[in-house]
């Protein structure tokens, strides 16, 4: 067991400083207390390296587009940009453990969404893959809630619910894109928030009391 002579107390375990006053620690190392989170390192190492990466490859883009293209009608680099910040939410994600899935499918989903919608300013053909990314989204957090018993996925379908909803009325409203396909969105929509307060009413009701008392 290790000693700290200044605060006179002994400590287990294999610190090398006081807790207390930060000294150096005298005497032999035991087993620590806690195991090595080896699983957790090997992910925030890998976070670190890709996050380096993406980094490093958007500065690349912005120098090659800058150069390459001095005076061009457009640029390119935000667009790389702008996939490159979904890129890192859609891996930090998948790499934080314990996050449950239904929450990391809605926030990607929302994440890639945004993303096409600002990609539309380049390439407008894109915009309507955003209502098929939406309507997926509601029917994967409407199955995690039906097989769900503590009711911890409602607040993820809820979300993805009035999202998809929202940007459907919003879309709508201002004649933007196929309508077809966010017609389809918000029947969706509906028939799944229909089915999910039907079978499970009592855990909207309190889901939504819960998150408005907050």
């Amino acid at each position: 067991m290790k000693k700290c002579g200044k605060c006179n107390i002994e400590i287990g375990g294999n610190l090398k400083e006081c807790p207390l006053c930060k000294t150096k620690l005298t005497g032999e190392d035991e087993a620590g207390y806690w195991p090595e989170q080896s699983e957790l390192k090997k992910a925030s190492k890998l976070y670190k390296v890709q996050l380096i990466i993406v980094l490093l490859a958007c500065v690349a883009s912005f120098i090659v587009d800058t150069v390459i293209n001095p005076l061009p009608q457009i640029r390119w680099w935000p667009l790389f940009v702008l996939w490159a910040v979904v890129a890192e939410i859609v891996a930090r994600s998948i790499l934080r453990r314990y996050r449950p899935v239904p929450e990391i499918v809605t926030e990607c989903a929302v994440a890639v969404c945004v993303l096409l919608g600002l990609t539309s300013i380049w390439f407008p053909n894109v915009f309507f893959i955003i209502p098929v990314i939406l309507t997926g989204m509601v029917v994967l957090d409407f199955c995690f809630t039906l097989a769900d018993k503590d009711g911890y996925s409602m607040v993820f379908f809820i979300w993805g619910v009035f999202i998809s909803a929202v940007s459907g009325v919003i879309v709508l409203f201002i004649k933007i894109g196929e309508p077809e396909a966010w017609y389809i969105c918000l029947g969706v929509c509906a028939a799944a928030f229909l089915l999910v307060f039907i079978i499970k009413g009592k855990f909207i009701f309190s889901e939504i009391k819960r998150r408005l008392s907050m």
